[in-house]
Order: C-alpha cells, then structure tokens, then sequence
C-alpha cells in the first residue's frame, strides 16, 4: 500500500511539474494590426511582399508554397493575375 500511494504522489508532483513548466515557459506569436499604407513594390511569393514606408509584410493565416516549392506558378497566377 505504501509505494502505491508513493507512486499516485509521485505522479501527481510530475504532472503539477509538467504543467507549471509549460505555463511559465509559454511562447506566444502575436499578430497586430498597422495602420500606415504603402505601395507593394516586390511580391517575395505567395504570402510575403515589400511595400513602401512599411517593409516587409507577411500575410496572416495564408499558407502558401514558398518560391522553389511545387504549384507555385499555378498559386502566382491565381493570386496576381
């Protein structure tokens, strides 16, 4: 009985452990909103362009195929033509 109850702690002290570390050490991505306008001048791929007074700007939630990658032409053609 004793090293049933010595494991059930043991588990739960690991598992208190486990969700501490992950709390402490979350790692959070924010996207924010910019208020500015610029001129796109460059088109990098599908999801990534440069514009005047702004930079580089990559669009949120848009997955497409970097430049290299299969169906790029047939996503260039559909996004910019």
């Amino acid at each position: 009985m004793y090293h049933s109850s010595r494991r059930l702690i043991l588990t739960v002290l690991t598992m208190l452990t486990i969700v501490i570390s992950l709390s402490i050490f979350q790692v959070s991505v924010y996207a924010w909103e910019v208020d500015r306008t610029g001129t796109v001048y460059n088109i990098v791929d599908g999801d990534t362009l440069d514009a005047t007074s702004v930079g580089r700007i990559r669009l949120a939630d848009i997955d497409t195929p970097e430049v290299g990658q299969p169906f790029i032409l047939h996503i260039a053609k559909f996004m910019f033509f």
